[in-house]
């Protein structure tokens, strides 16, 4: 089930898209600290307000899941690349630098709930196994985000991590395009594709047998 390719594209889809956001938040302290010129205390209470935006994000995230998660996908993926983009301008005036925390932690976590969703809509008879996979996608995006950001710091150019991390989400973004099948028809065939559960084929086969 996990071989299949809408659940390897899936799968895909967060470790490449949520590698942007590791390779910005990993940093995000010196970032404030270094450009912004906030003090470390200040930084700290920041790093609350991004907090405060990961739960907004996750609770708003998981309602837009329910009515739409292939709008939900596309659209926190390329709302991540917008503000990404806009990060290293952003962290040059302090106003915009603590609006900029606020909508990345929202945006951040606002991904758990569709690409979670993503992955069980394609995991068939292996729900389990499909999402402990996409956790380590999650995981994997991080460690590849926080090295392509720890590539960018040692050559000087701390205040762009936001563009590498805006060209990593817009990556996670085309393949959430083929990973979300675009009509119903698309999906409901997507759907015809995945194989019965065990337990509901033996249990079709004893009622023929009886």
């Amino acid at each position: 089930m996990v071989t299949r390719r809408p659940v390897l594209l899936a799968i895909a889809t967060t470790a490449v898209g949520f590698s942007g956001v590791a390779t910005v938040f990993t940093y995000i302290a010196p970032l404030l600290t270094r450009v912004s010129g906030f003090s470390s205390t200040v930084v700290s209470g920041l790093l609350l307000t991004y907090g405060a935006g990961s739960f907004l994000g996750n609770l708003l995230a998981g309602r837009l899941t329910d009515r739409s998660m292939s709008a939900t996908v596309r659209g926190v993926f390329g709302g991540l690349t917008g503000v990404l983009v806009l990060v290293p301008f952003a962290a040059v005036w302090q106003p915009s630098a603590v609006t900029a925390v606020l909508v990345l932690g929202l945006l951040a976590t606002a991904t758990i709930a569709p690409l979670q969703g993503l992955i069980l809509r394609h995991a068939g008879g292996a729900p389990t196994l499909a999402v402990a996979a996409n956790v380590g996608a999650f995981n994997l995006g991080a460690a590849t985000g926080s090295a392509i950001g720890g590539v960018i710091v040692s050559v000087g150019a701390l205040r762009w991590t936001g563009l590498a991390g805006a060209v990593l989400s817009l990556a996670g973004l085309a393949l959430a395009y083929l990973a979300v099948p675009r009509t119903p028809s698309a999906m409901q065939a997507a759907e015809e594709e995945v194989p019965a559960a065990p337990t509901l084929k033996y249990r079709a086969e004893v009622s023929r047998d009886e």
